[in-house]
């Protein structure tokens, strides 16, 4: 009551000669930041016009006035009132005036302030190459482990809070650190220490890479590579991280077989259309991780978005301008995601979810520098100044696996599952879209996982018959050979031309050595295969004749119908289930060679578009033994439609206008003289085991406007793309389908990287699948 009594006469107080400003309009957001001042609270309310005020600011909470003079005209400023309970509700009352003219008021219902723990997370972003050669840049990461280490020691009587914790974001510069002969066993042993003590927290790939450019073996690679590392020393290893890139596909259930439970998913500049946080399940439901994911506008690092990376000794104004960023920011997200902030720049189709979470996780780039440089004390200073002035909300100096583990057991059941795969879409990164598509690059890749297979049967052939078999020369082999796909698959593909890089000739040249080294290593691995077993036959396939008509073929498992004139198998029949598998209703064929363009590289929402490949289709059929194999070669169809969206990227990036006409006529003649690619599909279907292989061979090495698929439309839930085994099922997850849709930007933002401005338009949703074999 007395509350309300003093709020009446402080309105009373004012001269009735006001006139109300009929344009002006402000809006209040109350914050959940808070100090105590003697005996009371003070609670921060920031104030946005729709236009430029200046005056004074009166506000009132429970009776108790606070005021703020405002000298010079502004658009939005803050003021910090006296609340004397914040664990009620209770009532806001706000008048901005002008001298005695009242520009507005407003009256606010205040709930019980929202208790905030904010999980800063330091990391360093590592990307092979991004600033200088991989030599360089392997160098530095391991001086950073270093300088971090010390910065253990340094804050070791800090607030508990505050001592400086590093997430290494993934494990390649750990694990050159304890490989490396050079450095001293007393070094690798604090590494060792402060991983064992979580003080550090093992990122739990070896880089942030492409998925798109990797089979899930070399995922799985990329794993076992940490894990070799971490087992030994009981490391805990339980979050994945892939960061600054376009491409989170294929995760689900390789991080679930492998006990990694966590990802901190952090795009550049771009965000799928998902919540914050989210359990991310694959699209049959076995498997699923807890997702965070990016919440600022300039991705990963978030500590940009927040105006969190400070010098030493801080400066007032700054720290202050910190403060309201995070306050006004945690406002807006008690009020839903994506908040109002981020809906100003990207169009999420109307999705919003809530944000009941107590805890935020807060990705800290390092405050000076930028990739591969350092993390320093900042983000400790940070935090100690921070919770000595403010009792909410809490900044805490942690690792994710701290956040998971709090909101995995608070928030169990109240975390969303989406169902569905984080496909890649490229953003600004177009120009990586087209020079990382490499023919040759893949042809290796796919040779060694197929010829690492055919060594694995032949290792299980020679254990059954008694004989000595060298795994652990296999193993070494396999990990070398996919180490050089995984490090080859970074997310800058050669030196780029932004990025505020700054490369010597020298770099240059060292870093496309060594990619080129990198390309053919896996080559040279498996070329040193020899066969263990010696009765492991080579098999002598006979060809087979048919009528240039549907054939049908049946063994012990499958009724197979296959199309000989368009290249594709139109039925499978499992003879155990008596179940059909194909989807005859689908648009194109099982196994059916298809040319894809993804529309978003010219801001285009069809998200995809195909064509069949093959303009006209030879088939071979072959027997061995009661085994079948179909070999479908054809002359690839001339697609052009890439031009059209190229022009239009051109038009909108740069503001150079080409007719497509021109473009396709030069790539017309670019084909004559440029050897074009060519794909052979091979299809094996064992008698003794209830398995097809389908096996792409390519051969050429021309740059590729256009992706080349094999589609595999199935009618089981349990047979469509899982992440790791089958095949994308094209189309949103709003739709029916499997694939994550990207949010649209709609309007350009400050970026970490002011080069990126002109590709910040650009969104969509490609598929996933690129030369993947697959096993049915």
């Amino acid at each position: 009551m007395y509350g309300k009594i003093v709020s009446a006469v402080l309105l009373l107080l004012i001269p009735f000669s006001y006139a109300v400003a009929t344009t002006f309009n402000a809006a209040i957001y109350p914050t959940p930041l808070v100090y105590k001042h003697k005996q009371l609270y003070c609670q921060r309310i920031v104030i946005q016009a729709n236009q430029e005020f200046q005056g004074e600011v009166i506000a009132s909470i429970d009776g108790v006035v606070t005021k703020k003079s405002i000298g010079i005209k502004v658009k939005g400023t803050t003021i910090d009132c006296y609340r004397k309970e914040i664990n009620v509700p209770s009532r806001l009352n706000v008048i901005i005036r002008n001298n005695t003219t009242i520009i507005t008021k407003k009256t606010l219902d205040l709930q019980p302030v929202k208790k905030w723990k904010l999980y800063c997370v330091p990391f360093v972003h590592v990307d092979i190459g991004f600033t200088q050669s991989q030599k360089n840049v392997r160098g530095q990461n391991i001086s950073n482990l270093q300088k971090e280490l010390l910065l253990l020691e340094q804050t070791k009587n800090y607030p508990q809070h505050a001592r400086f914790k590093l997430f290494t974001e993934v494990s390649w510069p750990v694990i050159e650190f304890l490989n490396d002969p050079s450095i001293s066993q007393q070094k690798k042993e604090k590494l060792i220490t402060a991983l064992q003590k979580r003080q550090f927290e093992l990122g739990a790939f070896v880089i942030s890479h492409q998925n798109r450019f990797m089979s899930p073996y070399a995922l799985l690679a990329s794993l076992h590579h940490t894990l070799r590392i971490s087992n030994p020393y009981s490391i805990n290893v339980k979050t994945a991280c892939i960061h600054d890139v376009m491409d989170f596909s294929k995760l689900t259930k390789i991080l679930y077989a492998n006990n990694i439970p966590y990802c901190l998913v952090g795009p550049n500049d771009s965000r799928y259309s998902v919540p914050p946080l989210f359990f991310l399940s694959s699209p049959d439901g076995s498997a699923k991780v807890l997702v965070w994911h990016s919440v600022g506008l300039n991705g990963y690092g978030e500590n940009f978005d927040l105006n969190m990376r400070l010098s030493l000794p801080f400066k007032d104004e700054e720290f202050v301008t910190m403060e309201n960023s995070i306050a006004y920011h945690l406002a807006q997200l008690e009020k839903g995601y994506p908040t109002e902030e981020i809906q100003r720049h990207y169009d999420y189709g109307q999705k919003q979810w809530d944000y009941p979470y107590d805890a935020y996780l807060l990705p800290y780039y390092p405050a000076q520098g930028g990739d591969n440089q350092p993390q320093n004390i900042v983000p400790s200073e940070i935090a100690k100044t921070w919770n000595q002035k403010f009792i909410n909300p809490e900044i805490v100096i942690a690792t994710p696996q701290e956040f998971f583990d709090y909101v995995a057991v608070k928030y169990a059941h109240t975390i969303p599952v989406v169902k569905g795969e984080l496909p890649p879409f490229w953003g600004e990164q177009i120009y990586l879209d087209f020079i990382q598509v490499d023919p040759e690059r893949f042809i290796i890749n796919n040779w060694y996982d197929k010829a690492l297979y055919g060594q694995g049967i032949d290792l299980v052939d020679a254990l059954l018959n008694n004989k000595l078999v060298p795994i652990q020369e296999f193993i070494t082999q396999n990990m070398k050979g996919y180490m050089a796909i995984i490090l080859n698959n970074d997310h800058n593909p050669r030196p780029v031309p932004f990025g505020k890089t700054h490369y010597t000739g020298q770099d240059v040249k060292d870093w496309m050595a060594k990619r080129n080294e990198w390309v053919y290593v896996p080559q040279h691995f498996a070329q040193q295969f020899q066969p263990l077993h010696a009765s492991q036959e080579t098999p002598k396939w006979q060809k087979m004749e048919f009528e240039n008509k549907p054939f049908i073929l049946e063994n012990n498992f499958y009724i197979i119908s296959f199309d000989p004139q368009q290249g594709f198998i139109t039925s499978i029949i499992d003879k155990q289930s008596q179940k059909e598998l194909v989807n005859k209703k689908h648009a194109y064929g099982f196994n059916q060679y298809v040319i894809g363009i993804r529309g978003e590289n010219a801001a285009q929402r069809k998200y995809f578009e195909t064509v069949t490949g093959f303009k006209k289709v030879t088939t071979t059929l072959y027997s061995y033994n009661n085994d079948y194999r179909i070999l479908v070669e054809g002359s690839e169809r001339s697609y052009y439609k890439g031009m059209e969206i190229l022009a239009e990227f051109l038009h909108k990036a740069f503001g150079v206008k080409l007719p497509p006409i021109l473009l396709k006529i030069s790539y017309f003649f670019y084909q004559l003289f440029t050897p074009s690619i060519s794909i052979t599909q091979e299809i094996i279907i064992p008698a003794g085991e209830k398995r097809i292989y389908f096996i792409q061979h390519v051969k050429g090495s021309a740059p590729q406007i256009a992706e080349h698929y094999f589609a595999y439309p199935v009618v089981s839930q349990e047979l469509l793309y899982d992440s790791a085994f089958s095949v994308l099922r094209w189309g949103s997850v709003d739709k029916g389908g499997n694939i994550i849709p990207a949010a649209k930007n709609i309007a350009p933002f400050k970026s970490i990287n002011d080069t990126l401005y002109p590709f910040q338009w650009m969104y969509g949703l490609p598929s996933s699948l690129y030369f993947d074999s697959f096993v049915l």
